[in-house]
């Protein structure tokens, strides 16, 4: 049904802009392990281990009182002073390429922050890493 309107410029320039941006991301995303491998030498192994990590969250042990020992875990926006710092904790969420079982929606714990899984048959698992920070010069 045509009413005899046509969409203002605005609307066809920003639909063509989205188009274009769209196209672009596809295009980047496709192409980033070959610039990895050819020209920053990554193996196949890093590749998919980047392209594995769904999510990843640090948070770092702060020493607030000056005893030299960490009094709690805090995110880098809450610092009072990176001297403080005095080990740092990372984790990943790590999920399958492809979907291989038809699982249900669940929630996990990365860290301080409870990520909720869709049901898309991916295989998730949450793995860390904690390491002290030791012979900083002050």
């Amino acid at each position: 049904m045509n009413t005899g309107h046509s969409l203002p410029r605005g609307i066809w320039a920003l639909g063509f802009v989205s188009l274009f941006m769209d196209m672009s991301s596809e295009l980047v995303h496709s192409l980033l392990p070959v610039f990895m491998t050819t020209v920053l030498g990554a193996s196949m192994l890093t590749i998919g281990l980047i392209e594995g990590v769904e999510s990843m969250q640090v948070l770092y042990a702060e020493d607030r009182d000056g005893d030299e020992i960490a009094d709690g875990w805090v995110k880098a926006r809450a610092w009072l002073q990176e001297r403080n710092i005095r080990a740092v904790k990372v984790a990943f969420l790590l999920s399958t390429e492809q979907a291989v079982d038809r699982a249900a929606s669940n929630q996990v714990n990365l860290l301080d922050e409870t990520i909720t899984i869709p049901a898309d048959g991916h295989l998730r698992r949450v793995r860390s890493l904690t390491t002290a920070i030791r012979g900083r010069l002050k």
